[in-house]
């Protein structure tokens, strides 16, 4: 009898379903939501945010269209979209480019035990189905609604 061992890295994301990132750029937007212009020390300063980080998040938020960056001595960022035209589920999308709970979920993934076993995998089916109702949530919340505390 021959013993097939797969290894798979696992890949978790760090505290849980949202990582780091897309909590800081709901502390960045929370800040902002006010309407005010803040540098980049002072918005890491008052979210607690590394301001490596914050650079790299604004410049997300930027392309995205939320956030303005005005350079100078005098500039800073400020707010440039409503946020009640953006869901959660689309800045997870914008920050973290992969919302899957699981690596099987992840296009192009190849998994080890369906090749092993030559059949399909019912946990990744459920997995699909936990993943979709993820998303739902998600995309119920505007981003308005969760820095502004609206609840559902």
């Amino acid at each position: 009898m021959t013993l097939m061992v797969y290894v798979c890295k696992l890949d978790i994301k760090e505290g849980g379903i949202m990582i780091r990132k897309t909590d800081y750029a709901l502390r960045i937007l929370r800040t902002l939501s006010d309407g005010g212009l803040y540098s980049m020390k002072a918005l890491c300063a008052s979210e607690c945010i590394p301001q490596p980080f914050a650079y790299k998040i604004v410049a997300l938020l930027r392309n995205a269209g939320l956030v303005q960056s005005l350079p100078g001595s005098k500039g800073g960022c400020r707010l440039a979209g409503d946020l009640r035209d953006f869901t959660l589920l689309d800045l997870i999308r914008l920050i973290e480019e992969d919302e899957a709970i699981n690596l099987c979920l992840r296009e192009g993934h190849c998994c080890e035990w369906t090749q092993a076993q030559n059949e399909p995998c019912r946990i990744h089916g459920a997995l699909e189905d936990v993943q979709r109702k993820i998303n739902a949530v998600y995309a119920s919340y505007t981003l308005h609604d969760l820095i502004l505390g609206k609840t559902k």
